[in-house]
């Protein structure tokens, strides 16, 4: 009877949760409509997330996992982050009548700026292009790959390539910026485009599928915070082609996502097919931090939000991925699963500590991309499509790295550069 009441109120706390996103979403859908916008592509995504948290919960719990003491006041927690972090965005999404500010000087420098990435990328994607066939051809590859962790890329390859990776959260804000030209040069929109399938296939190429779908997710949500500025005519091809190119890339990723199923199969794990496995990576994040990381009092110190200041100062051990699994291992709880970006965040500053970091990151973000007199900036742009990652990818905080925490940093300078040249 007890364990029927307990299983009960697991339910209905997933229930309301989803319950509470769906109401959300049918808010926003009621006051602008079915418009492509980011915040609408958020809320839905958050929703689809939740959604998928149950299907895994009902097939995990007590085999996989133990969510027995799932309850409902961790969830609201999460919604009220979730609102804090999206302020920005549906701040930006209701304000009428926007168009993007653009001097000579940024036009130029731009242009220039961007030709320059695109020329250095040349090489690596010629390198990751020679290798995809070893990819498809043998269907171990990618997990054999991403065990060894092998870096494929030669010399120069690698230099050139951890260049241009250095401003990868740039490329998706930087395509669409050229889209929306008026006269729209077609040898830098392919270029960028070579960039980002670059990027993606390194990864397939390594067998990865983190970043991958990271980056397919960001590109998106980067596409409907432009899209007020790109041409009608110009958004259908947009969402034609672009269907087809995050098609392959989710291929990519099933592609993956079997070699890796196969695998830790071989090796005798207790998950039963590979629907529950993908269900573990797009759904725990949620009942992981509800069931674990609300009950946990001790704090990492800094180590997921300002892992780069620490490492700067001196002040840590390591900053690879082990590093982390093994500080968070500290709290008395697994360091290599998911918390969402909130329980990332909950890590360093705990229940008070991380809503107060939320408000001040949305406030701050609120503030610099402030819109006047109808007008904003690309820098404003950027800002906003950095918040709107951290969103879009909820399973884990997105810049806890250290190699995330210094792009961040490249992409931040580069925006100031860019505002400084008005």
């Amino acid at each position: 009877m007890y364990l029927l009441y307990t299983m009960s109120y697991q339910l209905i706390s997933l229930v309301f949760y989803n319950l509470i996103l769906l109401f959300l979403l049918f808010v926003w859908i009621k006051t602008k409509g079915w418009q492509l916008n980011g915040t609408l592509y958020i809320l839905f995504f958050l929703l689809f997330s939740g959604i998928i948290s149950a299907f895994y919960w009902n097939v995990s719990n007590g085999t996989i996992r133990n969510y027995s003491n799932l309850t409902l006041i961790p969830f609201f927690y999460l919604i009220i982050g979730y609102l804090i972090t999206l302020m920005p965005i549906v701040k930006y999404d209701i304000t009428p009548r926007k168009e993007l500010s653009i001097t000579n000087k940024q036009g130029v420098f731009l242009h220039y700026f961007t030709l320059f990435l695109i020329i250095i990328s040349f090489e690596p994607f010629g390198e990751n292009l020679l290798h995809l066939p070893s990819v498809i051809a043998n269907s171990d590859y990618a997990a054999k790959m991403y065990d060894s962790r092998v870096e494929y890329l030669s010399f120069i390859g690698r230099k050139l390539n951890r260049i241009s990776t250095s401003f990868e959260l740039i490329y998706p804000p930087l395509l669409f910026y050229f889209l929306q030209k008026k006269i729209i040069s077609k040898k830098i929109v392919y270029g960028l485009i070579m960039v980002i399938l670059s990027f993606w296939i390194h990864e397939l190429g390594l067998g990865g599928r983190s970043k991958l779908v990271q980056n397919i997710l960001y590109l998106v949500v980067c596409f409907f915070l432009m899209r007020p500025y790109i041409n009608a005519c110009i958004t259908k091809k947009i969402i034609l082609y672009g269907s087809v190119v995050i098609g392959l890339g989710i291929c990519m990723v099933l592609l993956i996502s079997i070699s890796r199923f196969t695998s830790i199969e071989a090796e005798g794990s207790n998950i039963e097919n590979i629907w529950i496995w993908l269900g573990l990576y797009a759904g725990e994040g949620v009942l992981n931090f509800n069931s674990l990381m609300w009950y946990v009092e001790k704090s990492t110190g800094g180590d997921s939000t300002f892992i780069f200041l620490k490492d700067l100062l001196g002040l840590t051990k390591g900053s690879g991925v082990e590093d982390n699994w093994a500080t968070v291992s500290k709290l008395g709880i697994p360091g290599n699963i998911f918390y969402t970006y909130i329980g990332s965040i909950f890590e360093d500053f705990n229940k008070i500590g991380t809503l107060i970091f939320l408000l001040v990151f949305s406030t701050i973000t609120i503030k610099l991309t402030k819109i006047k007199n109808g007008l904003i900036t690309f820098p404003q742009i950027i800002i906003l499509c950095l918040c709107a990652r951290v969103l879009v990818i909820p399973t884990f905080y997105t810049y806890t790295s250290l190699m995330a925490q210094t792009n961040l940093l490249c992409v931040l300078c580069f925006s100031m550069v860019i505002y400084l040249k008005k």
